[in-house]
């Protein structure tokens, strides 16, 4: 699996990625600052976290073998095949499988940058908006509460419910992917509803006018009785809208607390 072209590409997107994010590795010797210039935005000299310029010059790289990283990551997809092919069962390879990513993620969450300063950030402090840092792949839609922003994928794919609990559209998350922390304290476990896998953004919209209000109940009530998973109706919408007793509808569901997904417009 890890051929020239595959390699190639993992080399072009670690450039990338050094470009973007690591830091010019120039210090002042006078003043002891540190330029905190990526090599991207590196235009004007060395500059300090307040924009002053500190010294002229151009970026500092580190010392960074491409070559040995590509080398490290084909031994270990080698490595991993090779122990995900003894697995009896597609059950068990899928297990090992999400086993040994959580592993890695761990790994990338502890790893500094390359002047191995106790400050430096790790992997975990990287909050992408555009791409899901846990697979590299999806689009981020579901936010942890330490702030990582992971995608429908790995939100689904990690999901800690206990056998037998729980729905088809929740999951549950003991910690987080990426920082491995479940702090703040009161925040975890924490339970995401996502969207069924052929569905899209799912609108209720309860019109008003007294009376018509009394029909939505009694339509919204034989609809929960008829799908029969003992799921709040309210449950299986993104957005729920409404206007006078549609509206009053909603004020009653959320203070009863029937759903913790939706959101609200009156």
């Amino acid at each position: 699996m890890f051929d020239d072209a595959t390699k190639r590409l993992c080399s072009k997107t670690l450039d990338t990625f050094l470009d973007q994010n690591i830091k010019c590795a120039f210090v002042d010797w006078v003043s002891s600052e540190c330029c905190v210039n990526t090599r991207s935005g590196h235009t004007k000299g060395h500059q300090d976290r307040f924009g002053n310029i500190i010294s002229e010059g151009s970026f500092v790289s580190h010392n960074v073998n491409t070559n040995n990283f590509i080398k490290d990551v084909g031994d270990k997809v080698t490595e991993s095949l090779r122990q995900l092919n003894e697995k009896d069962s597609s059950g068990e390879r899928r297990k090992f499988a999400l086993k040994t990513h959580r592993e890695l993620l761990r790994q990338a969450a502890e790893f500094k940058e390359p002047l191995e300063q106790e400050d430096s950030p790790g992997l975990a402090t990287y909050n992408f908006t555009n791409t899901c840092f846990s697979c590299l792949f999806g689009r981020p839609e579901y936010s942890l509460p330490c702030g990582h922003v992971i995608c429908k994928t790995c939100t689904r794919d990690f999901d800690q419910t206990e056998e037998g609990q729980g729905f088809s559209d929740q999951v549950v998350h003991n910690l987080c992917l990426l920082c491995a922390t479940d702090k703040p304290s009161g925040s975890w476990p924490w339970t995401m509803n996502i969207t069924p896998q052929l569905s899209g953004i799912r609108v209720l919209s309860l019109d008003g006018g007294g009376v018509r209000g009394i029909v939505e109940l009694e339509v919204m009530q034989r609809l929960e009785e008829e799908i029969g998973l003992k799921i709040p109706f309210w449950s299986f919408f993104d957005l729920i809208v409404g206007t006078s007793a549609g509206g009053f509808q909603l004020i009653s569901n959320r203070s009863l607390g029937k759903t913790s997904s939706a959101k609200y417009e009156f």
